[in-house]
């Protein structure tokens, strides 16, 4: 019972093969996950609350809270490496807290301007934003997704 690709011997001719199609790959017994399906798990996870002992009192934070006070109070005691990543992240949350404020104050100042721009003209310092929303909704009613920014009053194309 020797198929064609064989010898007399049994053994197969030199370019065939008994399993042309190779050996099959392995099957994954469970579905590889979505990268935003472990992002929403972890940040699930860490956020979920746990009771803890701070300065005697029992106070229940999260578990990302929890790590902060793990990596102070080891930073408190002396190791290195804690209080490293503690000033590297206090530095980096400085600039960043920073330089949130700095944009919204340019927006409060853009407001005020636009505020102060409109009461000139003799108008309710409204009367702009609601012309705005209006136009908006308009647009949107149209079943347009995508517009080009469009001059804002006072400003030329």
């Amino acid at each position: 019972m020797t198929s064609s690709k064989r010898d007399a011997r049994g053994r197969f001719r030199q370019g065939s093969s008994g399993n042309l199609e190779g050996r099959p790959r392995k099957q994954r017994s469970n579905p590889p996950i979505h990268p935003r399906q472990v992002r929403t798990d972890f940040f699930e996870a860490a956020h979920h609350p746990i009771t803890i002992k701070i300065d005697g009192q029992r106070r229940e934070v999260t578990r990302i809270r929890a790590l902060f006070e793990v990596e102070f109070a080891e930073a408190l005691k002396g190791d290195s490496p804690s209080r490293r990543r503690l000033l590297d992240h206090y530095i980096r949350f400085s600039a960043e807290h920073d330089d949130a404020q700095v944009e919204l104050m340019e927006l409060l100042l853009e407001g005020e301007k636009r505020q102060m721009e409109t009461e000139d003209r003799g108008g309710s310092p409204f009367d702009s934003l609601l012309q705005r929303c209006e136009q908006d909704r308009e647009y949107r009613e149209s079943g347009f997704t995508h517009r080009a920014e469009e001059p804002r009053d006072g400003e030329e194309g």
